[in-house]
């Protein structure tokens, strides 16, 4: 079975204990919060490297939509995780992110997700997009990153 996913071969990057966390950028069309991709990536490395990546069902909770929330757009807690990964000789960190719709997003942002519903898991099947589309994208992105680099949690 061929490996699809860009995240699967980063693990294997040499690193010591007090190397820099691992990225994920999950950017997969997942409208119903599967995690596919994650869930793939976390199985592969731990059976073929002996990889442990520690991330259980509670911690993607705060990636997905409220269901309390009642405002026209629903938003996720967090657009990212950082958990504890297990190498054979020490730890690390990954860093996950999610294209998601955290809190506080710029309004135009929230404009685009208003005219187009599927924002931000459109399909991914056509892959020409235009220079709104891109930008918030681009945008969403950009809010989540600045949110991670001030994480003190992790160990850049």
């Amino acid at each position: 079975m061929g490996v699809t996913n860009a995240e699967y071969p980063s693990t294997e990057v040499p690193r010591s204990t007090s190397s820099s966390p691992i990225d994920c950028c999950d950017g997969e069309q997942d409208s119903d919060f599967a995690f596919e991709i994650l869930a793939n990536v976390i199985e592969k490395v731990r059976v073929d490297l002996g990889i442990t990546i520690d991330i259980d069902a509670d911690d993607l909770i705060d990636l997905q939509y409220s269901v309390d929330d009642q405002s026209e757009i629903q938003y996720a807690k967090s657009g990212y995780l950082v958990s504890d990964i297990k190498y054979p000789d020490g730890d690390g960190q990954l860093v996950y992110i999610k294209t998601t719709l955290p809190h506080e997003l710029p309004g135009d942002i929230i404009g685009y997700r208003r005219k187009h519903p599927d924002f931000p898991d459109e399909t991914t099947a056509d892959q020409f997009f235009d220079e709104t589309q891109m930008e918030a994208y681009r945008m969403l992105g950009k809010h989540i990153a600045s949110a991670v680099v001030k994480d003190t949690s992790i160990n850049w």
